[in-house]
């Protein structure tokens, strides 16, 4: 079998990441703030979407783990779908100029749908090769350090120089530039990633029901997935009303609001070696542990700034503490498929569990949507035109209030999961 180098399976995470960052960050503020979508509206179509995702992700994982071509199981699911999902990215930043305001909404939620259910067909299938390629403590370690650098670089031009190119071109054009990208990497990055042919035509295909059932009953799955469901709702609402905090709280500019992300993102991605060290020296569970803790803490200060300088300073510390849950989550996952292969004899089911974690990861969504009813009804926040009296208290509240509120529950449940001694790879 040829080996997959880590480097070609990790630059997948750059396709994957720079068109969702797009999508997740300024797709509020592409339609609240400049289409002006109502707030209220736009938490619904986030509602909706999360149960939808609820039901399609268990069968993207199920249908990838039985799949048995000569290309493997993972590429005939990865390749058609970063195109599909490039194009309905494309889509839902080019609504029809001549679309009426009754209609946007049913446009936005559409296009937002189909957008979010590809990502989750793409990201299935190449999360679930991880712990397939690379199985062995050190090879996952140094793979996962290369992946969340190319994260972070993609993070970085997704999310931190975004507001300065949608400035000068459009957000429209800017996720036809995103998407495609996207979609090449993703695809140079498959074809170079090679799964064990000969051992996946003999391996048993996984039973749904049997499957579902063993991973429900499964305590670490639930622990280190609604864990994840806190935390990821915690983020989620960060960047999708960073924009919003930054106008309304800040002050800041196209530029300046680049610099507040690129700060975050930077200190995360020179963190990436030192946590990788954490890692192997203390075991990835307490690096966990301790990361999600720091996150936590590092949401208050954002309550609290009042210029771009106190931003930086605040996103310094938020940076690193975010590295290190990144860094760790995905070994987490990997141990847990790990442990899932040996008590079932043997059987893999890599995506339906990759499936199932993203499942759970994505419930954020309804989180997301009481955060963002919440800000609205609270502090009167209705669209960019109708911002209310206090679109500077909704925007800290979006921000850093009701995440912090939500890192208190991932951070609690985080402390009951333990993993046998043997399968904590110092």
């Amino acid at each position: 079998m040829k080996e997959t180098k880590p480097a070609w399976y990790a630059v997948g995470m750059f396709g994957t990441s720079l068109p969702i960052n797009l999508f997740r960050t300024f797709g509020m503020t592409f339609y609240v703030q400049q289409m002006g979508l109502p707030l209220t509206q736009w938490a619904f179509i986030v509602f909706v979407y999360t149960f939808i995702d609820a039901l399609d992700n268990p069968l993207y994982g199920y249908a990838s783990d039985r799949t048995r071509t000569r290309w493997g199981r993972r590429r005939p699911w990865i390749i058609p779908g970063a195109v599909i999902s490039a194009l309905f990215l494309i889509a839902f930043f080019h609504p029809p100029q001549a679309l009426s305001a009754a209609a946007l909404m049913p446009f936005a939620m559409v296009t937002f749908i189909f957008t979010g259910t590809f990502d989750a067909f793409v990201g299935t299938s190449y999360g679930a090769l991880f712990p397939d390629l690379f199985r062995s403590a050190q090879s996952r370690a140094t793979t996962n350090m290369y992946r969340q650098i190319f994260q972070f670089i993609a993070m970085a031009i997704g999310i931190a120089v975004t507001p300065v190119i949608a400035e000068q071109i459009g957000y429209g054009n800017t996720a036809l530039i995103y998407g495609i990208v996207g979609a090449v990497v993703i695809i140079i990055s498959n074809l170079n990633c090679h799964e064990r042919l000969e051992e996946i035509q003999a391996m048993e295909k996984p039973k749904f029901l049997p499957a579902l059932l063993a991973i429900v009953k499964n305590p670490r799955f639930w622990i280190a997935g609604m864990t994840g469901a806190f935390y990821t709702s915690a983020i989620a609402l960060l960047m999708a009303s960073m924009m919003f905090f930054a106008y309304y709280a800040l002050g800041l500019d196209a530029t300046q609001t680049m610099i507040v992300f690129a700060t975050v993102l930077v200190v995360a991605m020179l963190s990436v070696p030192l946590w990788t060290v954490f890692i192997k020296k203390y075991g990835v569970v307490l690096v966990w542990k301790t990361a999600l803790i720091g996150v936590g803490l590092a949401f208050v200060p954002l309550i609290f700034v009042n210029s771009l300088v106190t931003a930086v300073l605040a996103c310094v510390f938020f940076g690193f503490a975010y590295s290190g849950v990144v860094c760790t989550f995905d070994l987490i996952g990997a141990k847990i498929v790990d442990d899932d292969r040996v008590r079932s004899g043997g059987i893999r089911r890599e995506g339906i569990f990759a499936s199932m974690s993203s499942f759970l990861g994505r419930l954020h969504g309804l989180m997301v949507a009481l955060g963002l009813l919440l800000a609205s009804l609270i502090f009167g926040y209705v669209s960019g035109d109708e911002p209310g009296d206090r679109p500077a208290e909704a925007a800290r509240f979006m921000v850093a209030v009701f995440p912090v509120c939500m890192m208190v529950i991932s951070i609690i449940i985080s402390r009951f999961l333990h993993l046998p001694e043997s399968q904590e790879d110092k």
